[in-house]
């Protein structure tokens, strides 16, 4: 069962997104939050598969807030969620760290298939974000595949570590 973390500031989007998440019979909305700060307090209380995070939040901004996560999370899978399909936004999510970027107007199976995805370890990018400019989908690709290799050395380091006792 993948548990997912929702992070929105408003509660009727919040449960849409629930709706739709847990139509799917393999994915369990384990803790909502709706706000950045409630965001970094959950995850560090709790463990999730998969957060969705709204680019627009309270007390951190999505973009702030992920940034946090991945600093403390590294592996955590953070899929952004905008009302906007503005490529820079997408790409500058995608840069910070995000395992995956879904405009609100997307449908509700786009959600379900975004949320597996990242869940066992790829990456999704909306429609609109998929269609930008060649330039901006080679940066895109470059920046997601840099920081994964930064991340499996971080954890090969860790493992190493850990073999030390």
């Amino acid at each position: 069962m993948t548990r997912v973390l929702i992070a929105d500031d408003h509660a009727i989007v919040r449960k849409g997104l629930k709706r739709c998440i847990e139509a799917e019979h393999d994915v369990q909305v384990a803790g909502e939050a709706e706000s950045g700060a409630e965001v970094l307090a959950l995850v560090r209380a709790q463990d999730f598969d998969v957060v969705v995070l709204d680019v627009s939040m309270p007390q951190g901004s999505g973009l702030d807030v992920l940034a946090q996560l991945k600093r403390e999370h590294p592996q955590l899978p953070v899929l952004m969620l905008s009302m906007f399909a503005e490529e820079d936004l997408g790409v500058r999510a995608i840069r910070a760290g995000a395992a995956g970027y879904l405009c609100k107007s997307g449908a509700p199976a786009e959600l379900a298939a975004a949320i597996k995805r990242v869940a066992s370890g790829g990456r999704y990018v909306s429609a609109a974000l998929a269609q930008c400019s060649p330039q901006c989908q080679h940066q895109v690709k470059n920046d997601a595949d840099a920081r994964d290799a930064r991340a499996r050395k971080r954890g090969t380091r860790l493992v190493a570590l850990d073999d030390r006792g």
